[in-house]
């Protein structure tokens, strides 16, 4: 049975897709004010600092995850796809900066695993796994270093809570390395290990190429792995990505993927075709992302099977209500990095 559209949302939708006129964009906040304070549109902007403008937008886990402030996330997911109930998730995901050890301590709360949205930036897993992961919730401490300006490490020790099936406790590191690379190009390794007290040890690693096509276009090459205890072999993803500057307020995001897994007879698991569009509703606190898609998942013999998710995120940062003179400045950062890590916004 195909779900039917809400009537909240049927009413978003033309909200989302039509594009405004001429200067009728929400004014910008000032550009002291959020994550990408310091950024401009346009070609001012080389690959990296693009990189981490479009990453901040979309709210990718690898700004969230290495935002050193306090802030809250809300999510709320509302998918259909063809031949199933529609399904809904609220994502409850908080940080709570920890006045100790020079503001390197940090609480953080998810409602889900950050990396596992297989829409967003998530590693070797399918739609229909994501989905299966909505009920978990990791409680965790984490230890904060940045190495250098292109050495982040994270050291985490919490519980993950499965709801009715009990819960387990963990530890682990996450490692994100920017590669050298070519001139108009950049590139990073992000590793995450943790060992489970119920399931053992996981491991999902991530590799990014960006490089900027032109002027409000950025290419994307990303290839994911993961593999952990319980089951044989690794599970991979790879595929390209465009990302479009609409505007300040407003940018698409196009992507293909595969989905691999080496140890299984019938090694491809999945492909996958999605357009996500996103803008800024309100002020630098509301956002809205609509994703059109297409799956050929193997468990439906590969027959294309279309999918529509409305995505709404509200995020609140401590950065929002920091004095001026103090936004950007924290003993956890180096100067320059500073500025990418503070509460998301749409534009400067």
């Amino acid at each position: 049975m195909r779900a039917a559209l809400p009537s909240w949302g049927a009413a978003l939708l033309p909200a989302l897709l039509a594009a405004p006129a001429t200067a009728q964009e929400p004014a910008p906040e000032p550009a002291g004010i959020g994550l990408l304070a310091g950024l401009h549109g346009g070609t001012s902007r080389g690959v990296t600092g693009t990189a981490k403008w479009l990453d901040s937008f979309f709210i990718d886990d690898r700004i969230e995850v290495e935002d050193n402030r306090s802030h809250l996330l809300l999510r709320n997911d509302n998918r259909w796809r063809e031949s199933d109930p529609a399904s809904h998730t609220l994502d409850i995901r908080a940080r709570l900066r920890l006045p100790a050890l020079e503001e390197r301590l940090e609480l953080a709360i998810t409602g889900a695993d950050e990396e596992d949205d297989p829409t967003a930036e998530g590693l070797a897993t399918t739609d229909e796994e994501g989905e299966a992961e909505s009920g978990v919730t990791d409680v965790a401490l984490r230890f904060v270093q940045d190495a250098s300006d292109t050495l982040n490490l994270r050291y985490a020790s919490g519980a993950r809570l499965r709801g009715l099936d009990g819960a387990a406790g963990f530890v682990g590191v996450r490692y994100r390395q920017t590669l050298p690379m070519p001139e108009k190009w950049t590139g990073r390794l992000i590793e995450r290990w943790r060992w489970y007290t119920d399931t053992g040890w996981e491991s999902r690693a991530r590799l990014e190429f960006d490089r900027k096509l032109a002027p409000g276009f950025l290419g994307r090459l990303q290839a994911t792995a993961d593999a952990d205890q319980p089951r044989e072999g690794w599970f991979y993803t790879a595929g390209p990505r465009l990302f479009q500057e609409l505007s300040d307020n407003r940018v698409i995001r196009y992507e293909l993927q595969g989905y691999w897994a080496s140890a299984e007879k019938e090694w491809f698991r999945q492909g996958a075709a999605r357009l996500h569009y996103r803008q800024r509703l309100w002020g630098n606190w509301v956002f809205a992302e609509l994703v059109p898609a297409v799956v050929w998942p193997r468990s439906r013999d590969f027959e294309p099977t279309p999918e529509l998710l409305l995505r709404v995120d509200a995020y609140f940062s401590e950065r929002h209500a920091e004095p001026r003179a103090r936004r950007g400045q924290s003993p956890s950062r180096t100067a320059p990095t500073a500025a990418f890590t503070a509460a998301p916004a749409p534009g400067p």
